[in-house]
């Protein structure tokens, strides 16, 4: 009994700043907020009802460079969200159910006020992707959930190249002639990896740019 009486003030103590969201237990900083949708506001996804059918195009007979998967020292693959959180901090998890799809994403954007620039991170069923966009994309749902870090900045690029803002001409410089070539997109579908890179515009300039790669077990591109 004696033994009892000392240890309830400590269990008590350890629970200060519990709470429950969604069944887990959460703290403010442990990044644990879970956040589900039944939408497909998420425009810019690959794996949303809105863009899997645009796949288009024939498949260039090549694999890009691996180092294409990796952004803000983070490479798509399993562990990547774990990585993110590391290196950016800790952000809300958005789980969306739309069109037989499910796919999870964690979102960062740039300190500034306004933002100008939102690295999102995307986690599918057997996919990985990010996407960057300019603050003058289309808006989504829940990008109010987006955490600031310094690291995002509308410059901020893959070890390749790719940033916002590039023009076709310097984007098909760099990657050769697309798959599929749009009004307002341009696509890069590669047949020896499991890779699509796609591009948004507002005129000539990209303001969404991504990376979407279909992990096939190991997390070593083109295997």
């Amino acid at each position: 009994m004696h033994r009892l009486r000392f240890l309830l003030p400590l269990l008590i103590i350890g629970c200060i700043g519990c709470s429950s969201t969604n069944g887990t237990i959460a703290t403010p900083n442990l990044g644990t907020e879970h956040v589900t949708r039944w939408d497909n506001s998420d425009w810019w996804s690959l794996s949303s009802i809105h863009n899997i059918n645009k796949q288009d195009g024939s498949p260039i007979w090549s694999a890009p460079s691996p180092m294409v998967l990796n952004i803000a020292g983070i490479t798509l693959g399993p562990g990547m969200d774990t990585d993110a959180e590391n290196k950016l901090g800790y952000a809300a998890y958005i789980e969306r159910h739309s069109g037989g799809s499910v796919r999870q994403s964690i979102c960062y954007r740039s300190v500034k006020e306004p933002p100008t620039a939102y690295l999102i991170f995307e986690l599918g069923r057997a996919s990985h992707a990010f996407y960057l966009l300019s603050a003058d994309a289309p808006p989504w749902g829940d990008m109010g959930l987006c955490a600031k870090t310094p690291i995002v900045t509308k410059s901020i690029s893959t070890p390749t190249g790719l940033h916002l803002g590039l023009t076709r001409e310097q984007l098909t410089e760099m990657l050769g002639p697309p798959s599929a070539q749009h009004p307002t997109s341009m696509m890069w579908r590669y047949s020896q990896a499991p890779v699509i890179i796609r591009t948004v515009f507002a005129g000539d300039s990209a303001i969404m740019v991504s990376v979407w790669y279909a992990d096939r077990g190991s997390g070593v591109l083109g295997d």
